[in-house]
């Protein structure tokens, strides 16, 4: 089960909320009356009073999922407090090919073309997000190379949706499109990335505050 412990780190998914799961990080501030309070870490989650969530945690080495409801929610100066409880029991959630999550603290970076340098924001072990300047059509097939704590992966991603942010800067979606060439790794790539990024969350959270 998920602990009680102040400080602990968890992700929450809203399962209506896209096709390939996001996980909102989130950490708990206590347990009573089988209720837990929580703050997020991230502020676009679209979290409602009553809603129905997914929670995802690490238990004895296992990844687990299970189902929650919302109990109510509370905007604070430094972020958002939510409570919930749970509303089933915990499964597994070791398939996680369709998982993204955020890389924003986890410095990935990729090679867009002939873009360097460019941001990637969230990662799945199937597709990534990244933010660039150069102009690209749905349906484009790119050369991609994605560096993540010192290996760098190479492969093809085709944009499966574009962005606008702002003058010059775009954000694409990309899903990994690797054939059968030995010189391309990124599908390998984003595997290792996506579990790697999931257990830094995880940490990084657990000793927060």
């Amino acid at each position: 089960m998920l602990s009680t412990t102040p400080d602990t780190g968890f992700f929450v998914q809203v399962p209506d909320e896209s096709v390939q799961r996001l996980l909102h990080s989130a950490v708990i501030q206590g347990f009573v009356n089988s209720t837990y309070t929580a703050d997020l870490h991230e502020d676009a989650a679209p979290l409602e009073s009553g809603q129905d969530i997914f929670v995802y945690y690490e238990s004895n080495g296992k990844f687990k999922r299970q189902s929650a409801r919302i109990v109510a929610i509370v905007d604070t100066p430094s972020g958002r407090t939510f409570s919930f409880r749970f509303a089933g029991d915990a499964v597994s959630g070791e398939g996680r090919r369709c998982y993204r999550v955020s890389t924003v603290m986890a410095v990935v970076t990729a090679t867009l073309g002939d873009e360097e340098n460019c941001p990637v924001v969230d990662v799945s072990a199937t597709g990534f997000a990244v933010i660039a300047a150069e102009q690209y059509m749905v349906t484009d097939i790119i050369e991609v190379t994605i560096r993540f704590e010192g290996e760098t992966f190479n492969g093809r991603g085709r944009i499966e949706s574009a962005r606008e942010l702002g003058v010059g800067r775009t954000r694409y979606g990309l899903h990994c499109v690797d054939g059968k060439s030995t010189d391309e790794t990124l599908s390998k790539g984003l595997q290792q990335i996506s579990a790697a990024v999931q257990r830094q969350h995880l940490r990084r959270l657990s000793r927060a505050g």
